[in-house]
């Protein structure tokens, strides 16, 4: 497989974690708010927000590898 597919195979899958755990942090928050914020509600929140943190971090940084690095280079 070139190297540029597999780059953008990693970038599409970044954003598409990136989708989901926005979506799963958005969800999360929903519930905890509408049914009564708990403790254990709480920490699940923050657990999401450290997943949605990380999947940023992730996303970020394969797509500046992406944009702005030759294609000779690997990760």
């Amino acid at each position: 497989m070139p190297a540029w597919i597999s780059h953008s195979m990693k970038v599409l899958l970044s954003i598409l974690l990136f989708i989901f755990s926005t979506a799963m942090l958005t969800a999360g928050l929903l519930f905890a708010f509408l049914t009564g914020w708990t403790f254990l509600k709480g920490v699940g929140a923050a657990a999401l927000l450290v997943f949605w943190l990380i999947t940023f971090g992730v996303l970020s940084r394969r797509l500046y590898h992406y944009l702005f690095h030759p294609p000779g280079e690997d990760q």
